[in-house]
């Protein structure tokens, strides 16, 4: 079966969007556990290189209750955001 390329796309853009979606629920749960953005970013630009995102591609904001991402494809780009709204040490998950 042949493939044309805007289903190549398509596959990329979903592949892409779970990516994004582990990256920012990494980043939720450090910023939920009271981390602070230095490391938030830093963790979550390295979940990122981990799952073959550059950084040059991979765009992060952190703000008090929100966590902001953009990744680069090329001329596609995706933006996604998490809000995060209990900032409290859980000592089980920890």
């Amino acid at each position: 079966m042949h493939r044309n390329e805007s289903e190549i796309t398509n596959e990329q853009r979903l592949e892409m969007g779970r990516k994004i979606h582990l990256i920012l629920r990494t980043g939720q749960l450090l910023m939920e556990n009271a981390a602070d953005t230095n490391r938030i970013v830093k963790t979550m630009k390295r979940a990122a290189a981990y799952m073959d995102i550059p950084d040059e591609d991979c765009h992060i904001h952190v703000t008090y209750t929100t966590l902001m991402i953009n990744v680069s494809l090329g001329e596609y780009s995706i933006t996604k955001f998490q809000k995060c709204y209990q900032h409290n040490v859980n000592r089980a998950v920890l």
